[in-house]
């Protein structure tokens, strides 16, 4: 834990009517120190080990519920996290890491409306963090707002103009609104740190065939293949630019390369959703001779 966290707890402690968590040991503060080594590292089982001990103890501390609910979304128990972060907001209201945090976890589960005021409520007491800033926007954005999504996004570039996330979702807002080259502009940015990230590369491809430069557009889609094999968004979208660029035969050996994985690794819903894709953007004939191939 920094020493931001342990002044925002002590300021907590002395704000009336607020919940007040209790007075760490200093052993306490070591194991929490110890599981935020782990967790950092990503040795998230043993970090969550010392955090249940430590809630056996303490069951009310802010931060072990808070960085073991984190522990809990990463691991895909949303649940599970959204009880932990609720607890630690309950004892450390002003704490605005947590708030973003719980955000993530409400939006995860739909809950956008209730996401959006947690990001609010951590921009109240942190105007400029960027991570609540791009959290917003992405929340404001998949519920078709696009005036606040950008102010946020461009907030976040002003703070620093080199943080990909922000380049990343100001490029697909922009896309949305059919802003295909400044969304490639955003894109190129993005890859320029961070040349080796296969989703900047599949997005770049996007842009650029809305732009109707195919060959272009192939070109990212097979390097974010190269760097993520089994990307099926990349191989789907790969597909789709061949297609568009008269090249149906090896359209088809794309997908057919996408079959065999979403076969392989996805539930029956990708696997319609695939296939649905598929009679799209390939002749419907050769759709259905391929579909009843990986149903045999």
């Amino acid at each position: 834990m920094n020493r931001k966290e342990r002044r925002l707890q002590a300021k907590q402690r002395k704000k009336k009517g607020a919940a007040s968590p209790p007075q760490m040991s200093e052993k306490t503060i070591s194991m929490l120190e110890q599981a935020l080594e782990h967790q950092n590292g990503g040795q998230l089982d043993q970090a969550a080990v010392i955090y249940r001990q430590v809630l056996l103890a303490e069951p009310n501390s802010p931060f072990a519920n808070h960085l073991l609910g984190v522990i809990h979304l990463h691991m895909g128990d949303t649940q599970s996290a959204l009880n932990l972060i609720e607890t630690a907001v309950k004892y450390d209201p002003s704490n605005p890491k947590i708030l973003n945090n719980l955000g993530i976890v409400l939006d995860r589960l739909m809950r956008q409306d209730e996401a959006i005021s947690n990001y609010r409520q951590a921009l109240k007491l942190a105007p400029d963090f960027p991570e609540a800033l791009n959290n917003l926007g992405c929340v404001l954005a998949k519920l078709g707002e696009e005036e606040e999504p950008e102010t946020c996004f461009r907030r976040v570039l002003e703070l620093n103009p080199n943080n990909i996330e922000g380049l990343n979702n100001l490029g697909n807002l922009l896309m949305v609104d059919g802003r295909y080259n400044e969304a490639e502009n955003s894109y190129r940015k993005a890859l320029e740190i961070a040349p080796e990230n296969a989703e900047f590369h599949n997005n770049l491809g996007s842009a650029l065939q809305f732009l109707e430069r195919i060959e272009d557009a192939q070109q990212c889609f097979r390097r974010a293949l190269e760097i993520r094999p089994n990307f099926v968004e990349a191989l789907c979208k790969l597909a789709n630019a061949q297609k568009s660029g008269g090249f149906a035969k090896q359209a088809i050996e794309t997908f057919d390369k996408g079959f065999k994985l979403i076969w392989r690794n996805e539930k029956s819903v990708q696997r319609y959703a695939f296939t649905t894709l598929a009679v799209k953007v390939i002749d419907f004939e050769d759709a259905v001779n391929l579909i009843m191939q990986k149903s045999d």
